[in-house]
């Protein structure tokens, strides 16, 4: 594995490449990960707190969709966008710098 290339670090459209990869990513997990357990825990039911004879609970549905939705959120940022980062950094066989990524 070669060095970095200072350039590929000190340029900013490096950064925000890594930056736009991180959320798209991590957009796609929350969602994925918010849809799969809010679902589950309707299905589940738990104490009858999501559904009951009179129909859904959808503020409470919606409560347990957010506290999936930020912290994958966050977490899936924090993971992605420094991998994408290295891998724009340390990439075999590229010598220029990441103006050519598309």
């Amino acid at each position: 594995m070669s060095p970095a290339s200072p350039s590929r670090l000190s340029n900013s459209r490096t950064w925000f490449l890594a930056l736009r990869f991180g959320f798209y990513v991590a957009a796609l997990a929350a969602v994925c990960a918010t849809a799969v357990m809010a679902t589950w825990e309707w299905i589940e039911n738990p104490g009858g707190i999501f559904r009951s004879d009179a129909g859904t609970n959808w503020a409470f549905v919606g409560e347990t969709a957010i506290s999936w939705f930020a912290p994958t959120f966050f977490y899936a940022v924090a993971i992605a966008f420094p991998a994408r980062l290295c891998w724009l950094a340390f990439r075999p066989g590229q010598a220029s710098s990441a103006n050519d990524e598309h």
